[in-house]
């Protein structure tokens, strides 16, 4: 129940969940609307361990993450 309203708060305060992000590939995947051919996550959970995994090569991964360092430093850092 708490992350029920954790989830209702975010989204009446415009803010995207890591369970709403979720949510919204698997849709998109689901519908068809998109097809992944490899995935990288990196992710926190609550007691702050972070953990990371890769579908694909390792070295695939880190490129990925590559690409959203880079989309993070310039789209929200404004760093080009």
């Amino acid at each position: 129940m708490p992350d029920d309203l954790y989830e209702h708060r975010a989204k009446k305060q415009g803010d995207v969940t890591p369970r709403a992000l979720l949510k919204e590939l698997l849709d998109q995947l689901e519908s068809g609307d998109i097809i992944v051919k490899s995935l990288a996550l990196v992710y926190r959970t609550e007691d702050r361990e972070v953990s990371s995994w890769t579908v694909d090569s390792h070295v695939e991964g880190l490129g990925m993450t590559d690409i959203l360092r880079e989309s993070i430093m310039r789209d929200y850092l404004g760093v080009t």
